[in-house]
């Protein structure tokens, strides 16, 4: 009786590999795939093996086949496929035709998504259900804490000519502005860039301007002011002001460097906050 059971275990598991193409997508066994272009098919016509045609679906969707010339099959299932050569065999040519379609080789179609994703890398759009750019960055496991989403951009091809689309997603998600969550394209190249955080040092440095830094870092005052290059031989480093703006107030911390620097009071060199300025002042004497 076990062995029986083993028998028929093995046989059960055979015909489900087979009926699911086990080891991978098999548009044949999938009545929704629906021709692309690029794709490659066999054709074959019972007992006409004059019309065996191996053939490559051209990018304007058609394949050339015997007798009929150009006929387009893109966007058509195996079976509507096989339905039309049919119905156009038996108009003109044959009393009855039975037509077999089988797909040799498919396009898969993919996209990119790379940067600041958790599993980034190429994901295939197998099927004809349009996929949006929040949809397509799901599949890519969605964004990591150190992901810049307000810059989010698609590189795609239209033409010949190299497009980049820049897309803020907390528009979407946030806003609901779901039109800005377009319709990705097979060949688009989503990436997403690594967020930063900026501080302004300004006055009496050598190198005054805005400076970024990595999220996931963080910068005192005197790291700042060594990112400006350093103090002028104006600057009055006494009276540094850090200004900074939290809950829509605007305080300022007067901090006298030389305390950091010649009595060693190392908590007076605070950490910086994104958009925090620090300004040097002039010295007059």
């Amino acid at each position: 009786m076990k062995k029986y059971l083993s028998i028929i275990t093995a046989v059960v598991f055979l015909v489900m590999a087979t009926h699911c193409g086990y080891g991978g997508f098999d548009p044949n066994k999938d009545s929704e795939y629906r021709l692309q272009p690029t794709d490659v098919i066999t054709i074959t016509v019972h007992n006409q093996p004059d019309l065996t045609t191996r053939t490559r679906i051209t990018k304007e969707g058609f394949i050339t086949f015997p007798l009929l010339g150009q006929v387009k099959v893109q966007g058509m299932t195996v079976h509507e496929a096989e339905q039309e050569l049919k119905r156009l065999l038996e108009a003109d040519y044959l009393v009855k035709a039975e037509v077999l379609v089988f797909i040799e080789q498919y396009n898969i179609r993919q996209i990119s998504v790379m940067g600041e994703v958790k599993n980034p890398g190429k994901y295939d759009l197998l099927s004809e259900k349009p996929r949006t750019l929040m949809q397509a960055i799901g599949m890519a496991g969605g964004f990591t804490t150190d992901a810049d989403i307000h810059n989010v951009t698609i590189m795609r091809i239209e033409d010949g000519q190299q497009k980049i689309i820049k897309i803020d997603t907390q528009d979407i998600t946030l806003k609901g502005e779901k039109d800005k969550d377009i319709i990705v394209e097979a060949g688009d190249v989503i990436t997403v860039p690594r967020g930063f955080w900026q501080v302004s040092v300004l006055g009496q440095v050598n190198k005054p301007g805005k400076f970024d830094m990595p999220r996931e870092k963080s910068m005192t005052l005197l790291a700042a002011i060594a990112m400006a290059e350093g103090f002028t031989k104006f600057a009055d480093i006494t009276k540094v002001k850090v200004m900074r703006t939290e809950g829509g107030q605007r305080t300022t911390i007067v901090i006298n460097v030389e305390d950091i620097t010649r009595k060693d009071q190392k908590e007076k060199d605070i950490v910086l906050q994104p958009e925090d300025i620090v300004y040097v002042p002039e010295s007059f004497f």
